[in-house]
């Protein structure tokens, strides 16, 4: 079959990120396109989940940004990707972009080939920290060709307009969506909760996010270990990452209060079986896991960075910014679980009104649509020699 669509990736697996590129693949599949999707190879797991949809992946190099301006080759060069975009000959590239740099070599390279790309950004900065030697005028240029440029919030589209200097006029928010699963899945809650090692009477609380710093897992375990002498409340967190192994080792896990499930492919079962989710994360422009969460009907805390204020509206429990206080973030989150701990009304109430907000503005249908539209015109407009 032709490939129509190259999704094009900067991250391999897990997360957000991975839920994105099978969500969006599954849509433009499903609408009759050829698709392939090139992503860094971080395991097994991705390339598994997308030939479950009939979809192709190819593997490419990883991007890193360092502190010391001496970034990854695959960030900067334009070698691998052009030798994709030759041997897949799509029509579009679909570029999934986890910093606002990510795969700027590879829209250089497109653009070169004169192939038509757009280009998702998932956040609108990068670490304070990271210098940006040379990158910033490329960056302009990659975002000045596209045709297309999507933001997961309009925060996250401020903040590009500010990063690459240009005003990005015809810039789209397009929020994230979920599986109809987290809205419609019949699960066994009894059933998961025994699986799980919980009664049906016992508190439970979930958080879902790679095990790093970026998550806020340190702030969570903090205040586990200071809630545990006094309330009844078990807690979960889902999801792997590179501070899986340590984190299991961690003091504050003793005594089985917070357990660390790793990658699970039965998230959704998993919120379905807890009573609140909380996420005190440093950074997150839309916080996916949030929004799942919301349509399980969990109240939900999570921390006010980024763009996620505008995701979750008035119907989470907002923590302060970590990155300006950590210590006033913990304090926050031990107040706001040891009250929903005790608080079956208030735990109802917000996450009523969190289940309806996902369910009118994040369901995948929804967003599925809109990439398959912009896809469709995208390539129509190549196709009569007009590029935008």
């Amino acid at each position: 079959m032709p490939i129509d669509v190259l999704l094009y990736s900067d991250s391999g697996a897990g997360g957000g990120a991975e839920r994105w590129l099978v969500t969006v693949a599954r849509h433009l599949v499903r609408a009759g396109f050829g698709v392939v999707v090139a992503h860094p190879f971080d395991g097994p797991h991705l390339p598994e989940r997308l030939a479950g949809i009939g979809v192709t992946s190819v593997t490419r190099g990883f991007e890193r940004l360092a502190e010391d301006g001496e970034h990854a080759p695959g960030l900067i060069e334009h070698a691998e990707p052009s030798a994709i975009f030759a041997a897949l000959k799509p029509k579009i590239v679909l570029f999934s972009d986890a910093t606002p740099v990510a795969n700027i070599a590879a829209k250089e390279a497109a653009h070169g080939a004169n192939l038509p790309y757009i280009s998702v950004a998932h956040l609108g900065g990068v670490h304070p920290g990271v210098r940006l030697d040379g990158l910033q005028q490329r960056l302009h240029n990659v975002y000045a060709n596209a045709t297309s440029v999507i933001g997961v919030s309009s925060h996250t589209v401020t903040q590009l307009r500010r990063f690459s200097c240009h005003p990005l006029p015809t810039a789209l928010t397009v929020f994230n969506g979920i599986d109809d699963i987290f809205f419609d899945g019949n699960f066994d809650r009894s059933g998961v909760r025994s699986r799980l090692g919980f009664s049906d009477s016992e508190i439970v609380g979930v958080s879902v996010g790679r095990v790093d710093s970026h998550k806020g897992f340190a702030i969570l375990s903090n205040a586990m270990a200071r809630v545990v002498s006094t309330i009844s409340l078990r807690w979960l967190w889902v999801g792997g990452g590179p501070g899986l192994t340590r984190a299991r080792a961690s003091t504050a896990l003793q005594g089985g209060h917070l357990q660390l499930l790793g990658e699970r492919d039965d998230v959704a079962s998993i919120l379905n079986a807890a009573d609140l989710f909380a996420l005190p994360t440093y950074r997150d422009s839309f916080c996916l896991a949030a929004v799942e969460a919301m349509a399980s009907g969990l109240a939900v805390a999570v921390s006010d960075v980024d763009g996620i204020s505008e995701v979750t509206g008035q119907v989470a429990h907002l923590l302060s910014d970590p990155n300006v206080d950590a210590t006033r973030t913990t304090q926050q989150l031990i107040e706001i679980i040891t009250r929903w701990s005790v608080d079956a009304t208030a735990r109802k109430e917000l996450g009523e009104q969190g289940r309806a907000r996902a369910e009118t503005e994040f369901r995948e249908s929804r967003m599925g649509a809109k990439y398959v539209d912009l896809v469709h015109a995208a390539i129509r407009t190549s196709e009569g020699g007009v590029r935008t």
